[in-house]
């Protein structure tokens, strides 16, 4: 299966790039916005009578952190195959949410940073009884806890609990080999090379997720991967490789640029699993996003080839728009759009929000999903998708009603500190 797949690539990789001249592309941070806090970025050379030490350290512990409360209704047909008037076929479910963070971040010297992230929310449900037990509020859950030191002002390394994100999509993303690090421990290695340079991780997948991983030997849970990054005046390219014993080797590679304001990206990722040396199956990106105009708009534009869907048929594409000031007194319309052509499958979702007083908030989205549930569009999806925070908390399931098609209603009272 391997060689006919390794046949068939330089027409599919033409068809790719043919396509990529109106589609794609992404902006990413430099190493995952790494080093984007001046303490623990790359110091220059001391001028004379000027003291680092003093200037990028802070012996004193900075707090930050946010409150919500948010209260609501879905209304919504549960399933497209039983008519309206059945039983059951249409659910109306109110719902509240209760969602506080509290962020620490200390600095005791110019080369060091502890930071924390933690989380208390309700309703909670116990992951293992989660039929049996009450609504009540979550233990405080940990959502990013790691050290920063900078060896030498030249490697940069973060241990500790901590999210990775790569590849180059918004919507759909076959490059993020790490989306799951915040479910381990891990160290990050960045070595400055240029404008950019190379990064290296070492994993432990899995171990602090809800769940404890099966596994019989500990290397079983031990993931690694590497990404080399550099730039040649606007074209920025980057390879990229992760292996784990199982799901096995991914390898990938990528350019993207600037071009008329717009970013445009071209990326493929090769899944060879457990045998190296046969090819499983091979995705192929390309990625459109552009900001601005009177407005503010957002505009995400993505075609994604799968050649894991049968018969070569893994067509996918995904649309977002966002308007930041087309409607008066703040209010956002938002809509995101995934298919995928080859099961007709795929989800929509339209909505607006925007302030009603001081700290409080009101939206109302119209989600709707076709075809299979779990369709091919799916595989390669961002958990998190861009836009506005509303549309992110409906497709995270922490609003009930996974229905067909539905009308959210939504208010939220919520606070920065």
């Amino acid at each position: 299966m391997g060689g006919a797949l390794l046949r068939r690539l330089p027409g599919l990789a033409l068809l790719v790039i043919l396509l990529g001249a109106a589609f794609p592309g992404r902006a990413e941070e430099g190493v995952d916005g790494m080093f984007s806090d001046p303490g623990t970025g790359i110091i220059e050379e001391p001028k004379e009578g000027l003291d680092i030490e003093a200037l990028t350290a802070d012996k004193k512990p900075r707090f930050s952190g946010s409150a919500a409360a948010s209260g609501g209704l879905v209304l919504g047909i549960a399933d497209w195959s039983k008519p309206i008037t059945a039983p059951g076929a249409i659910a109306a479910t109110p719902f509240y949410l209760i969602e506080t963070a509290l962020k620490l971040d200390v600095r005791p010297a110019s080369f060091i940073r502890i930071f924390g992230s933690f989380q208390v929310d309700s309703p909670y449900d116990d992951p293992a009884t989660a039929e049996e037990t009450a609504i009540a509020f979550s233990p405080v859950l940990v959502d990013e806890l790691f050290l920063d030191y900078t060896l030498a002002d030249l490697l940069y390394f973060r241990v500790g609990k901590q999210k990775i994100t790569w590849g180059q999509g918004r919507l759909f993303n076959p490059g993020d080999y790490l989306s799951n690090a915040d479910d381990g421990i891990s160290i990050k290695g960045f070595l400055p090379l240029g404008a950019n340079g190379l990064t290296l991780v070492g994993l432990g997948e899995g171990v602090l997720g809800p769940t404890a991983p099966a596994y019989d030997d500990v290397a079983e849970l031990i993931a690694v991967a590497g990404l080399f990054e550099s730039s040649l005046s606007r074209l920025t390219f980057g390879l990229s490789a992760y292996y784990r014993i199982a799901p096995g080797l991914r390898t990938g590679a990528y350019l993207k640029a600037p071009i008329a304001g717009v970013d445009l990206a071209l990326e493929g990722v090769l899944e060879w699993g457990t045998d190296p040396t046969d090819l499983d199956s091979a995705a192929v990106l390309t990625s459109l996003f552009w900001e601005g105009g009177r407005h503010k708009w957002q505009l995400i534009l993505e075609y994604l080839f799968d050649t894991s869907v049968p018969g070569y048929l893994g067509h996918s594409v995904g649309l977002g728009l966002l308007a930041r000031n087309w409607l008066p007194g703040g209010w956002k319309p938002g809509l995101r759009w995934v298919h995928s052509f080859a099961d007709v499958s795929g989800q929509l979702l339209v909505g607006v929000d925007g302030p009603i007083a001081r700290y409080l908030r009101l939206a109302v989205a119209f989600p709707i999903r076709y075809g299979r549930s779990a369709g091919y569009y799916s595989r390669y999806l961002v958990s998190e998708l861009p836009g506005a925070e509303y549309l992110d908390r409906f497709e995270n399931n922490q609003i009930p009603g996974n229905l067909a098609a539905a009308v959210l209603v939504m208010l939220t009272l919520s606070v920065d500190f």
